[in-house]
């Protein structure tokens, strides 16, 4: 559990997906509007996702 949380957190693995997501885009003909907003949502994703990840190890660090 701690690795998948690891990689959710991961700036890098946020940045892989939203070139592969990028990649599919412009290999199935998507328009270029439609591929931004796309790509903004997955950016979104990971920064909440570190964000939830941060704040729940800050928490479990104070209960100690």
């Amino acid at each position: 559990m701690n690795d998948l949380k690891r990689k959710l957190s991961s700036r890098k693995f946020w940045a892989a997906l939203g070139a592969f997501a990028c990649a599919l885009c412009v290999l199935f003909g998507i328009d270029e509007m439609t591929t931004e907003r796309l790509l903004a949502v997955i950016s979104s994703m990971g920064v909440l996702a570190a964000y939830i990840f941060t704040e729940g190890y800050i928490d479990a660090q104070n209960k100690k």
